[in-house]
């Protein structure tokens, strides 16, 4: 056991329920500090898969504020989430 936080996010949008090829930036919140970014894909390598569900080890950082860019290029902000929990993150599109 340690005192290092996590997050798990799960992207979706309507017609992409994977949200493959997102890019997600994760901020520590109210700030422009990144603690990580990472791209929604399933592949990984050679007869491997990755989950399409991201997930960031936060360390300190109790909260964080999400930035998500679809494959189109629209950015989607989801600010305030707790670390330590698994986030379901519906992007509606316009």
């Amino acid at each position: 056991e340690n005192s290092n936080h996590w997050i798990q996010l799960n992207v979706t949008w309507p017609e992409n329920q994977f949200g493959l090829e997102s890019k997600v930036t994760v901020y520590a919140a109210g700030t422009q500090e990144i603690v990580g970014y990472d791209e929604v894909r399933t592949d990984f390598c050679y007869r491997s898969k990755k989950s399409p569900i991201l997930h960031f080890g936060l360390g300190p950082v109790e909260t964080v504020d999400i930035q998500v860019t679809t494959r189109d290029g629209r950015i989607y902000e989801f600010d305030g989430l707790p670390a330590d929990k698994i986030h379901l993150l519906e992007i509606n599109k316009p």
